[in-house]
């Protein structure tokens, strides 16, 4: 009777060990499913193909699937000159701002290389590997001023971020700058930023240059063009009677008494530009600036409600 006992005994303490045994199989297998291994580079393309098809759909719900709701995604954009920073869940309420198209050729370990009036020395969508990269110093707080506390609460994001890729837009003015947790077969976007090639406002690979190598040069294309318009804004500089219409001169033009050409400066290899003051009788009145560029084109900036004006 012991001896049934004794092998009951046995019998049992062996099935615990095993029991216990596969516990910590178990355990380990689901240790290692959580802990997901990066993706492979061979296949990455695969993943920024599938991205880049949902940005240049120009609809933020295809967007939006790339985002994880518990993550989230930082949005850096600039309203006007005013740069915001926000995170969200949904592209829904900043999509005006990241509402394009970019390049789909996929290129590894390059970034984008301005060469000037448009024109870059490749085309497509560049991404690096960005482990460890990332911060949240590379956005600009300086308007919206968030408190260390938000980006605290989001720094989830920081250390997940391992890709960055920079997308060239079709118009070639604006590289979005996109940064990316990529593990396994999963892509999600954490933040995204973008910024406007030096020379935006003049380029136009339409328009030819202008002899623009002195203020001689300058001189001569103004004597002869005399009258640039801007049809856009129904407005108009004639040097030939010295008036000018813009949006604050109300509808009827304003005189200035004469101009002063500034010296030439280049932005690029490619464009130049040099300002012009027109210089009013009206001691109590300031100066008014446009400025012009080798390609032609008189150009005040906007501010405030002011839209761009280009007389050309």
């Amino acid at each position: 009777m012991k001896k049934i006992f004794f092998v009951f005994f046995l019998a049992i303490i062996c099935c615990k060990n095993e029991e216990k045994q596969n516990s910590q199989h178990t355990t380990k297998t689901d240790t290692t499913k959580v802990v997901a291994k990066p993706q492979k580079k061979e296949n990455i393309n695969e993943l920024f193909e599938k991205f880049i098809i949902a940005f240049n759909s120009n609809d933020y719900k295809k967007l939006d699937q790339f985002i994880d709701k518990k993550t989230g995604c930082l949005f850096s954009y600039k309203d006007g000159y005013y740069p915001i920073l926000t995170f969200s869940t949904s592209f829904k309420d900043n999509f005006d701002w990241f509402n394009d198209e970019i390049s789909t050729n996929i290129v590894h370990n390059d970034s984008p290389e301005y060469l000037g009036d448009l024109e870059f020395k490749k085309n497509g969508f560049f991404y690096e590997d960005y482990k460890n990269k990332f911060s949240f110093d590379h956005f600009d707080n300086a308007y919206v001023n968030l408190p260390e506390e938000t980006f605290q609460s989001n720094k989830s994001i920081k250390n997940k971020c391992n890709f960055k890729g920079s997308g060239i837009s079709t118009s070639k003015s604006i590289v979005y700058e996109f940064y990316f947790s990529i593990y396994e077969n999963s892509i999600n976007l954490v933040a995204i930023d973008y910024y406007h090639v030096p020379d935006a406002s003049y380029a136009d690979p339409e328009k030819k240059f202008i002899a623009f190598n002195s203020v001689k040069d300058i001189q001569n294309f103004i004597n002869k063009k005399k009258v640039f318009k801007d049809t856009s804004n129904n407005a108009f500089v004639n040097f030939s009677k010295n008036e000018i219409t813009y949006y604050d001169f109300g509808d009827n033009p304003i005189q200035f008494s004469s101009y002063k050409i500034n010296k030439i400066e280049s932005i690029n290899s490619k464009i130049k530009f040099c300002t012009v003051d027109l210089i009013f009788p009206d001691e109590e009145t300031d100066n008014f600036t446009l400025t012009l560029s080798n390609k032609g084109v008189l150009h005040r900036a906007p501010m405030g409600v002011r839209p761009p004006y280009q007389y050309e």
